[in-house]
């Protein structure tokens, strides 16, 4: 093969040489959203991130900064929205917040939760009454 400068690239017949070594893991990714729906009693954070891992192996809920980093609205939630989490705490922990009845998450019947609008903007507090898929995302 001839190179613009008038040089020659090496032509290789040779096998295949062994595989390479496995580089480190990519960043936090949305894995999508749930394809069923869910009042905001979404069984705690515990529920949520189950009904993500049974659709999307190893993923958890999204929180808002999750789903920011990871997704870059590349894959927006559907016309209804999704739920998002936003009751966290640096550390993790979760003493009040979204759908709150005996903790996060665990009321369909009252009260309001974080919500995505369907071009994947936070949209504010909703009803928890309503029916929307869980935003999910890998490797937190």
């Amino acid at each position: 093969m001839s190179l613009a400068d008038g040089g020659t690239l090496p032509v290789c017949n040779g096998s295949q040489g062994p595989q390479g070594l496995v580089g480190p893991a990519g960043p936090t990714g949305s894995q999508g959203f749930t394809s069923g729906t869910s009042t905001g009693e979404l069984g705690g954070a515990v529920g949520a991130n189950q009904k993500c891992n049974a659709e999307f192996p190893g993923a958890s809920f999204c929180t808002l900064a999750d789903f920011d980093l990871a997704n870059q609205y590349t894959l927006p939630p559907p016309a209804t929205g999704a739920w998002v989490d936003s009751a966290r705490t640096p550390a993790g922990a979760r003493n009040s917040g979204s759908c709150y009845a005996s903790g996060a998450w665990t009321n369909g019947t009252s009260d309001t939760g974080t919500n995505l609008n369907a071009t994947g903007s936070f949209n504010g507090q909703v009803s928890c009454t309503l029916l929307k898929p869980v935003a999910c995302c890998h490797a937190r």
